[in-house]
């Protein structure tokens, strides 16, 4: 798995703790079932690459009240500092 996938695995479970939602409620929003959202978080990657879809990616974006999905992007990959520094938006 490369670092880029590491990071996103990583920083879905941060995100989600850091709101203090559980995997069900995210599940819900991205029309999958626990088990399936838990794999997700837990996955080597592969999984989390073959089935997270482009969908599911905007529905996190609206369900975190983020303005963009390079924002989503930016905060998936940990580098959501980077990203407000050049873009001047708070989340």
């Amino acid at each position: 798995m490369n670092n880029l996938t590491r990071k996103v695995i990583n920083n879905l479970k941060e995100l989600r703790e850091h709101v203090g939602i559980s995997q069900s409620k995210i599940a819900e929003v991205l029309g999958v079932d626990q088990g399936t959202y838990s794999r997700y978080e837990n996955s080597d990657g592969e999984y989390l690459k073959k089935n997270l879809n482009i969908k599911q990616i905007i529905d996190l974006t609206n369900f975190y009240g983020l303005n963009s999905l390079n924002e989503t992007m930016a905060l998936l990959e940990g580098k959501y500092n980077e990203y407000l520094q050049t873009n001047e938006k708070r989340f």
